[in-house]
């Protein structure tokens, strides 16, 4: 609900919530929701956007600025429309501008890379271009967002690669469907050198 306007102090009362789960679980990061545009807006409402842009950029200062006291890192996620419809951020060159803008050390971006073919595909540019400013990794394989080694768009043993070559050293999360079972769908690890789950 971060972009919303009107609910700024559900917003504060929402984070203060989960840094008290984060503390308890001992988790660094904290994935800071934008929220929906209002159907009933028409589609290129330069006015709405607007508001919900400066609510956006006031409510994530706040909350870097909130998250620094327990040294928790905020990070910010693009969904594509296939996923979440209306959702504000829906662009990885809209989620650099906010955290280029805002400039803090505990603003990053949640790189999925599920959205990202969604949204943009080019995988090798965008990732070595937004790379410095990754905070957190996903993955699942497009357009099903089942296992990474299902069939797909997206070939994972080329982007771990790329990913340790660029030196990642932090969990990627598996954000996907599996197509049966879940232990099942895990079978896939054995087939990627070095992952684990931890």
């Amino acid at each position: 609900m971060s972009a919303v306007p009107g609910s700024e102090e559900r917003f504060k009362e929402s984070l203060e919530l989960a840094v008290k789960y984060a503390k308890e679980l001992s988790c660094s990061k904290i994935h800071i929701l934008a929220g929906l545009k209002p159907t009933s807006s028409p589609k290129g409402n330069v006015r709405c956007f607007n508001k919900m842009e400066q609510t956006y950029i006031s409510n994530l200062k706040y909350a870097c600025s909130r998250l620094k006291k327990d040294n928790i890192l905020g990070v910010i996620e693009p969904i594509c429309p296939q996923a979440v419809p209306n959702y504000f951020l829906d662009s990885f060159y809209q989620a650099m501008k906010y955290i280029k803008l805002i400039n803090e050390p505990n603003l990053k971006l949640q790189l999925d890379f599920y959205h990202l073919q969604r949204l943009h595909g080019n995988i090798t540019e965008n990732l070595n271009m937004f790379f410095p400013y990754v905070g957190h990794i996903q993955i699942s394989q497009v357009p099903d967002r089942h296992e990474p080694d299902s069939d797909g768009e997206l070939d994972y043993h080329y982007i771990f690669n790329l990913l340790q070559s660029l030196e990642y050293s932090g969990f990627i999360g598996l954000e996907y469907k599996p197509k049966g079972d879940t232990i099942d769908g895990l079978k896939w690890l054995k087939t990627f050198p070095n992952c684990s789950i931890g």
